[in-house]
């Protein structure tokens, strides 16, 4: 079976697959010892995840 998810772009749903992403690699660096910074969530992602875009 295969599965296919449309997502549309510069929404919502398109910023957290990203975070989902950045949040996988965070953890398979924290499992395989790596020190980093730079998965790390900031502020401006934060604001930019939960405001709107000009309509």
């Amino acid at each position: 079976m295969n599965v296919l998810k449309l997502v549309t772009k510069d929404t919502i749903e398109e910023k957290i697959i990203h975070l989902q992403g950045k949040k996988a690699k965070l953890a398979e660096d924290i499992i395989e010892g790596k020190e980093t910074a730079e998965h790390y969530l900031i502020r401006e992602e934060i604001i930019d995840l939960l405001s709107e875009k000009d309509k």
